[in-house]
């Protein structure tokens, strides 16, 4: 291989595309899955975060148990359609408020400790950044 061919081939911006694409989508389908395998406490525990930005989420309701599903399933099912480039931008923008509420939890709980929020903002900033490419020409919707 030479240096023309190694140029070549990083001048093909749909491979980055792909890559991000795939990598942050097969990510948080990981997440979304193993919060289902943790069960109804961390489902629950999940959905009382949607608190931190001024949505109730009472004890004792079956609201914290929703709110907690809805974000695991998000990121279960968004992450999947991330990854094959399917309903793209409305899958990433479900995606930003998801983790826009896990930033916000995350740092209201690490009282500022960048080594904790940041790692849900990456992801945040990342899918704010997708919802303005698209799902690239690597992928099963065309825009």
């Amino acid at each position: 291989m030479n240096a023309a061919s190694v140029k070549a081939l990083f001048a093909r911006p749909e491979f980055g595309l792909l890559v991000i694409r795939v990598s942050v989508g097969a990510l948080l389908a990981y997440y979304g899955l193993m919060k289902f395998l943790d069960g109804k406490e961390r489902l629950a525990g999940l959905g009382k975060a949607i608190e931190n930005v001024g949505i109730p989420a009472p004890d004792g309701t079956p609201m914290p148990l929703f709110f907690g599903i809805m974000a695991a399933a998000a990121e279960l099912a968004g992450g999947i359609l991330l990854v094959v480039g399917f309903l793209f931008r409305p899958a990433a923008a479900l995606l930003v408020f998801v983790m826009t509420v896990a930033t916000v939890t995350t740092y209201a709980m690490s009282e500022g400790d960048l080594t904790r929020w940041g790692h849900p903002l990456i992801f945040t900033l990342v899918l704010f950044g997708l919802l303005f490419t698209g799902p690239g020409r690597i992928s099963i919707q065309r825009d």
